[in-house]
């Protein structure tokens, strides 16, 4: 009989800690202090996601804590593939940035946030991206992180980020905006193209203002799509003529709020030739009122190879009052 030993001593704990969750991280920090041999086993876990707050009231106590346990060991920049960056007054220059070079020197970050501290889109107090905002903190570390070769980057509360820089990015295979607004003029015609489009394969959009959804129509490799609560641009973008991709022909899976033209995504498929989505195997959506979900029957046409359906759906509740609840309704083709 063939017996396995584990190969480390974080093999045997594995089984019972989840290493993206705030507990486990915890867990190993103290297994860390108790046992001096557990160190350089649970270092890499303990340092691969950082989450940075800018409090401009004071200096960057998270920022200026890494710096220094680098200083003291650089080999934990190495174990460092997430930064989470959140300011609370974006608008304000920084007083204390001598420990950036700190970031800008993270040789193994694959995976960049960046958000706005607190709700709203306040013009005068948010991640607005235009020229005259180059010398911002944020600014910086977002300028320097997007040139990066980042597999994902998620952006909260930012106002005309740079969508097509974004999804030209050759590693980049995850976008995720929140809270933003853009410019209700982003044309496709006006950028080039790749011959063989975006790579990116996920892309999650939510409380979106002026989206060129179009750009989703230059991505065939796109597999995963989420979009809740988007107001799209104004007027619909065709594809360059003499493309040589096929959009949507790996999309296969689908999320949508019930104030989202599915149909929007279908007829851009369909201008490009493609009548179906042959790779879609899961439907989400979420009504936000009784009435039909717009576009919903045009995508079930397109969705043809259908296996899941999961539809939200309200249950009065005797004590919490209305419920919303997600009903699956299996596979619906044979």
């Amino acid at each position: 009989m063939l017996l396995l030993f584990p190969s480390s001593p974080l093999d045997l704990l594995n089984p019972g800690l989840d290493s993206e969750s705030e507990s486990a991280n915890t867990k190993l920090k103290n297994l860390s202090l108790v046992r001096k041999a557990f160190v350089p086993f649970c270092r890499p876990h303990i340092f691969k996601s950082v989450d940075i707050l800018f409090d401009y009231g004071r200096s960057f106590p998270s920022l200026t804590e890494l710096s220094g346990l680098i200083e003291k060991n650089p080999l934990l920049a190495t174990y460092i593939t997430r930064v989470s960056c959140k300011f609370e007054s974006p608008s304000s220059k920084s007083k204390d940035a001598l420990s950036l070079p700190t970031l800008f020197n993270l040789p193994n970050v694959q995976e960049f946030e960046i958000q706005k501290d607190g709700a709203g889109l306040d013009e005068s107090d948010t991640l607005y991206y235009t020229d005259s905002d180059r010398a911002l903190t944020w600014r910086k570390i977002f300028d320097h992180f997007i040139k990066r070769n980042l597999s994902k980057i998620s952006i909260s509360g930012m106002w005309n980020p740079p969508i097509f820089q974004l999804f030209s990015s050759p590693s980049l295979k995850t976008i995720e905006l929140k809270g933003c607004m853009m410019q209700d003029t982003i044309s496709l015609s006006a950028h080039p193209i790749p011959p063989n489009g975006f790579n990116v394969t996920r892309f999650v959009g939510s409380d979106l203002t002026g989206f060129p959804l179009s750009i989703l129509s230059c991505c065939p490799r796109l597999e995963e799509l989420d979009v809740v609560q988007i107001e799209p641009a104004t007027g619909f973008s065709s594809l360059p003529e003499g493309q040589s991709f096929v959009p949507f022909r790996h999309l296969r899976s689908f999320t949508s709020n019930g104030d989202f033209d599915c149909s929007i995504l279908c007829d851009s498929a369909r201008a490009s030739g493609l009548d179906i989505f042959p790779s879609l195997k899961e439907l989400s959506i979420s009504p936000v009122s009784e009435d039909e979900v717009p576009g919903v029957n045009t995508m079930f046409r397109f969705a043809r190879s259908l296996n899941k359906l999961y539809f939200a759906v309200s249950l009065d509740c005797p004590k919490s009052g209305s419920v919303r609840v997600w009903a699956l309704f299996g596979r619906t083709r044979t």
